[in-house]
């Protein structure tokens, strides 16, 4: 291996990790943490159990990470070779340009398989384990019910059941109302009870009130003096959320619900972008190159910005596709698909013109 392609490989390896342990970290502190601190708000947890969340949801803060990363260090790296006069000094010596693209190509190929290796493995176990532990809390903790405030319990995105505690007094509740939904999300249950209280291990138990069974035809209202609700581990009676089922076992779950006609255009999206959103890495490596070579005899900006116009079109143009698949306008495929081919179509333009001016 040529000097160039050592430094070339090392910088890129090197300012890549160091991105992505940045990006990382930033996003660990945003948004997209909320299901950690609505676990943590919902059970009052500590602050141990609230970094074994964090942790378990590293994997997935990581590969999205990947695809900015790429994009970034892919333009730093042509960026300063074009301040230095790299490019021109190599071309003039005879290695054209193609050497350099060969090997951010190769470098951003390792990104991709990475990212595969982690969405592939990490991502589904990881998830799993953060699924087992919020019913593990479901079923073992009182939940952090506020009076005057609504608490939902869920199976997957969908609501099942709703409680509402009026007053509270110790451990015991007053004024309670509870509402059980329905898997397509109407209502199929109403209930009402002057007292209640939570029985770790073995659910709800209310008491003195009445229960208002809803169905197509009639209203059934029936009184009771204890109502016992036994917590169930929905995860086991509905399907796995896609982020933790591998390409392999989520198309195998879809062919499974596409034989009774269950399954949605949302899920083969999910399916298809385990593999458009690796390709991505590849694709924002080489655009992120386009974008560093700097024409001769003009300066251009930092290409930090247009790198950041290029991320933002991306989850907009996705937003957008996905969007329309979900009205069965357009395929899921290429719902998944069309971001890559507009920046693959941008990366092509954008490297046939900087590398015929420079």
């Amino acid at each position: 291996m040529s000097r160039l392609s050592k430094t070339i490989l090392s910088n890129f390896f090197t300012y890549f990790i160091i991105s992505v342990i940045l990006f990382t970290s930033i996003l660990t502190g945003t948004a997209i943490m909320f299901e950690a601190i609505t676990m943590a708000f919902e059970f009052g947890l500590n602050a141990i159990d609230l970094i074994v969340i964090i942790l378990y949801q590293m994997p997935r803060l990581i590969t999205y990470s990947f695809g900015l990363s790429a994009l970034i260090i892919g333009s730093v790296i042509t960026n300063s070779m074009s301040q230095n006069r790299e490019l021109v000094a190599l071309r003039a010596a005879g290695v054209g340009y193609g050497r350099v693209f060969r090997l951010l190509v190769f470098s951003g190929v390792i990104v991709t398989l990475g990212f595969i290796g982690i969405n592939e493995t990490l991502v589904p176990y990881c998830e799993r384990q953060v699924d087992d532990f919020h019913y593990y809390l479901q079923e073992t903790k009182q939940p952090n019910i506020q009076p005057g405030t609504s608490y939902i319990e869920y199976a997957g995105n969908q609501p099942k059941r709703l409680i509402y505690v009026h007053t509270t007094d110790g451990d015991q509740f007053k004024d309670i109302t509870l509402i059980n939904y329905t898997d397509t999300g109407g209502i199929s249950s109403i209930s009402q009870a002057k007292t209640g209280a939570w029985l770790p291990g073995m659910g709800w138990r209310f008491y003195n009130g009445l229960l208002y069974t809803l169905n197509a035809q009639s209203l059934i209202e029936i009184g009771y003096d204890s109502q016992n609700i036994n917590l169930i581990d929905f995860r086991k009676q509905a399907n796995q959320s896609v982020r933790e089922l591998n390409s392999y076992a989520l198309y195998q779950t879809l062919i499974k619900k596409n034989k009774i006609g269950k399954q949605t255009p949302q899920e083969w999206v999910e399916f298809h972008l385990k593999f458009a959103l690796p390709v991505s890495c590849l694709i924002f490596t080489l655009l992120g190159a386009a974008l560093g070579v700097q024409p001769l005899r003009q300066r251009q900006a930092n290409p930090l910005g247009a790198c950041a116009v290029v991320i933002i079109g991306y989850y907009v143009i996705l937003s957008i596709a996905t969007s329309i698949a979900m009205n069965n306008t357009l395929s899921p495929a290429l719902a998944a698909w069309l971001p890559n081919i507009v920046m693959g179509s941008l990366t092509v333009y954008i490297l046939r013109n900087r590398l015929t001016k420079t």
